[in-house]
């Protein structure tokens, strides 16, 4: 049986988020002060019902060994490699078409925070819309964007540029604006609030 590209890359990420956690465990990098702290204590709980389960997972321990310690590293190098794999799958599918393709972040359409990571090609453009009641973030991670502020007549009265050097921009609400790649393709993190309402969110020029 043939295995896919798809399940051999999951494959070697759970491998090595393996291995990630059996150096940490050991002690191979080195323990930090929080560690020290507070990490080192088994089996450690405090503050409030919502912290519960966090430091149960962080300080869990048996027979004296701190298991917590491989398992928050596992699961946080099996987190970034899975992360990873879908930014690269991403920019593979934006190379292959003239629109954008996005990940949300958020869980469902009714969560308070809403974050969007969209890949963006060059010759991708879309409607000039703006959000009336929400202000949003915009956070390059690769190539460079311009963002265009207009009036309600289409004119141009703004230009901002988003890059390595400037990488964030805060868009307030009730603004006209459209984003374009300057770049080949482009990569960038839209954060703004939720829930999500389409009759309300967004207004198209």
């Amino acid at each position: 049986m043939k295995l896919s590209i798809n399940f051999i890359n999951l494959i070697i990420i759970f491998f090595f988020s393996i291995l990630f956690s059996l150096l940490v465990g050991s002690k191979f990098y080195g323990y930090g002060i929080d560690y020290y702290a507070i990490y080192r204590y088994p089996n450690f709980l405090t503050g409030g019902w919502t912290n519960y389960l966090g430091w149960k997972i962080s300080t869990f321990s048996i027979f004296g060994i701190s298991l917590g310690t491989y398992l928050v590293s596992f699961l946080l190098s099996l987190s970034v490699g899975i992360l990873f794999k879908e930014y690269l799958s991403l920019k593979k599918i934006s190379n292959n078409f003239t629109r954008h393709s996005r990940i949300c972040l958020n869980h469902s359409k009714t969560d308070t925070l809403h974050q969007m990571l969209i890949c963006q090609p060059h010759k991708f453009f879309p409607e000039i819309k703006k959000h009336p009641k929400k202000n949003k973030i915009y956070q390059i991670i690769r190539g460079k964007q311009k963002i265009i502020i207009f009036n309600k007549s289409k004119k141009i009265i703004k230009e901002f540029k988003i890059d390595k050097k400037n990488f964030m921009l805060c868009l307030d609400k009730n603004q006209w604006h459209q984003n374009i790649s300057l770049t080949k393709y482009s990569i960038h993190l839209e954060t703004i609030s939720g829930p999500f309402k389409r009759n309300e969110d967004r207004t198209y020029l």
